[in-house]
């Protein structure tokens, strides 16, 4: 094929059809979120590829323990 032909670094990785499906993705997050790593886990998929980082995100974001990582996110002026 021709993407053999590119260098391994530049080569588009493909994930299988099921990762398109975010219903699937949110199952599968939500039960490495409640893993002994699950937080850490979450946030290196979440940086992984595009895919998956949307549902990712979604699932770290839609539980806190804390204001915490909210408050992180605003600008340092207003810390």
């Amino acid at each position: 094929s021709a993407s053999r032909s590119l260098p391994i670094s530049q080569r588009k990785a493909q994930l299988p059809r099921c990762f398109e499906i975010p219903e699937i993705l949110f199952h599968i997050f939500e039960h490495v979120f409640v893993s002994h790593k699950g937080r850490s886990d979450l946030a290196h998929l979440a940086r992984t590829c595009k895919v998956l980082s949307g549902p990712a995100l979604d699932v770290l974001w839609r539980i806190q323990t804390s204001l915490y990582p909210l408050i992180m996110t605003f600008p340092p002026t207003l810390l």
